[in-house]
């Protein structure tokens, strides 16, 4: 074995499970609402243009149409809140292992870790 291999340590600020997993649904949720957006603005259903002659049954079926139109804005909506709500896990994530690294810190300073310094001085012996 070489010594790089020796004295290897993974990173412990590298993304743990849980955080790719949250990192996967944020793209997927950013990949849905792009998708929706551009179908919007792209397809002819969410522009209606009004006939010359509006009678009872057409002037329904806009009605309809714009309720279609809302809900499926209000599903846009409600997925850029959910990018909110995966925000915050993914901060509480990092926090919490923030924490878990200050506390593997704090027993390595109050309980030592066995081995000396290598640039501390001799110990006299008496």
């Amino acid at each position: 074995m070489s010594n790089q291999e020796d004295d290897y340590k993974p990173d412990p600020f590298a993304p743990n499970l849980r955080q790719r997993r949250l990192r996967v649904i944020t793209y997927i949720v950013i990949g849905i609402i792009a998708t929706m957006l551009c179908v919007s603005v792209v397809h002819p259903f969410f522009h209606p243009t009004p006939p010359a002659m509006m009678t009872e049954k057409i002037r329904r079926a806009f009605k309809v149409q714009a309720l279609i139109i809302w809900l499926y804005y209000s599903t846009c909506l409600l997925l850029a809140f959910l990018l909110v709500i995966i925000a915050w896990l993914y901060t509480r994530e990092v926090r919490f292992q923030l924490i878990n690294e200050r506390m593997k810190m704090l027993q390595a300073t109050t309980m030592g870790s066995g081995k000396k310094p290598e640039n501390s001085p001799p110990e006299a012996e008496i």
